[in-house]
């Protein structure tokens, strides 16, 4: 899709933890500025980690900003931690939402930066 010049593609949950197929399924879209994972998964210790560091080799391999949002709560013997979070294409946290509590996560993407030329994009998670 794309919103204000900025080429976004929607992935559910673990769609991001491949990047080699996931990059196959998108071989035929054009250019992506923006990664956006609607995400449910539960807490677990060190998962955590485990998450930033898949999100960030996604974001260096598309070379693309990533919107990571995590569902938070619980649901039956499930808890989710939320923990929602805004990478840059470098795969660093640029901003990250609390955990197990609602959170509004806000971030400039300036797409006029670097090597894209579009205006800039205020996201929320």
């Amino acid at each position: 899709m794309n919103v204000k010049g900025c080429n976004a593609v929607l992935t559910i949950c673990e769609d991001i933890w491949q990047p080699q197929w996931l990059a196959l399924l998108l071989k035929n879209t054009p250019r992506i500025d923006l990664l956006i994972n609607a995400s449910a998964s539960p807490f677990d210790v060190g998962k955590l980690q485990q998450r930033q560091q898949v999100l960030s080799s996604a974001a260096k391999y598309f070379d693309c900003a990533i919107a990571y949002c995590n569902l938070v709560g619980g649901q039956d013997e499930l808890v989710f931690d939320g923990r929602s979070m805004f990478l840059d294409t470098n795969g660093s946290v640029i901003s990250q939402a609390g955990a197990f509590e609602e959170d509004l996560l806000a971030a400039d993407i300036d797409l006029a930066a670097g090597k894209r030329s579009a205006p800039k994009i205020r996201l929320r998670l």
